[in-house]
């Protein structure tokens, strides 16, 4: 079964970068010198110019791979696959030998149906995902402990109960949830005044949606670009707009040619240091009909 591609259809913990290693293929993790989530999120400003992706190799199938989210501190990445048939949800932890084999998260792939679209929490312990157990696509959530890699029993997220939506993805601070609505192709937004508090009735971004569909979005850790899958023409790609403050609408949305190929691109998300983004291709070089890249801030 083919994902639902538009196409188709507070603990602070160190933060850390990965460099690939060109010479031998692997990549390396270093932790940043003083970083933290705690650090001011204008602090943090968006890349402007991303390097060219590299296939995450060791974590790619015959089948497709798709929508990776990387935790906070670096050191857990999920994504979807249908490496076993039906879509799940698959776990790799870093090691001082680099990336582990993923293994299925059991206790969320357990829900009836099929689980995608996952996202970390800013504090890396709770782990947004979409299911279509009820007959449609929501959001669901489960607690996760990064110091044995296990999650909880997931519930629906407080707030979206009735909400049918897909492609999760929390701002930094922990009170704006991007959304997509999978049956009009459009970019939503849930808001809450706490990070206790159930989230909101999600609304359109109006000034980001064409018609043209656009979603799975994720943004940088100030919070004022956000990166979307959206359609150049026939292609889906990978776009970027700006926004001058968070409570300013976004400006138009431009393709990120660096990211880009022939093929399809998409399901980008940007680590919480802003130096790292991974996402899904369908370009030549991979090891399955769609597969992880990454790519490092220049």
């Amino acid at each position: 079964m083919r994902r639902p591609h538009l196409g188709s259809l507070g603990q602070c913990v160190p933060l850390a970068v990965l460099v690939t290693v060109a010479a031998c293929g692997r990549y390396d993790f270093e932790p940043l010198d003083g970083g933290g989530t705690d650090a001011p999120l204008e602090a943090v400003p968006s890349c402007e110019t991303w390097g060219p992706p590299s296939v995450l190799a060791n974590l790619n199938s015959v089948a497709e791979d798709w929508g990776p989210s990387l935790s906070p501190d670096g050191r857990a990445l999920v994504f979807s696959s249908t490496r076993n048939s039906m879509r799940a949800l698959y776990l790799s932890r870093w090691s001082a030998q680099g990336w582990m084999s993923p293994v299925p998260i059991s206790i969320l792939n357990a829900l009836a149906g099929s689980e995608d679209g996952p996202a970390w929490s800013p504090d890396g312990r709770e782990l947004y995902f979409q299911n279509d157990s009820t007959g449609q696509f929501q959001i669901w959530v489960s607690a996760y402990d990064p110091s044995t890699g296990a999650f909880s029993t997931p519930m629906k997220a407080p707030g979206l109960e009735a909400t049918a939506a897909i492609a999760p993805f929390v701002r930094a601070d922990d009170l704006e949830l991007m959304l997509t609505d999978i049956a009009q192709g459009d970019l939503l937004r849930s808001t809450r005044s706490s990070p206790t508090d159930a989230w909101g009735p999600p609304m359109p971004i109006a000034e980001l949606n064409t018609g043209v569909m656009e979603g799975f979005s994720t943004l940088s850790p100030d919070g004022l670009t956000i990166y979307i899958e959206f359609h150049m023409g026939a292609v889906l790609d990978i776009g970027r707009a700006s926004r001058p403050a968070l409570d300013q609408p976004f400006g138009a949305v431009s393709r990120v040619g660096e990211l880009s190929s022939p093929s399809e691109d998409g399901d980008p998300d940007v680590s919480r240091d802003g130096r790292t983004l991974v996402m899904y291709s369908a370009r030549p070089g991979g090891a399955g009909a769609g597969d992880l890249y990454l790519s490092t801030c220049l």
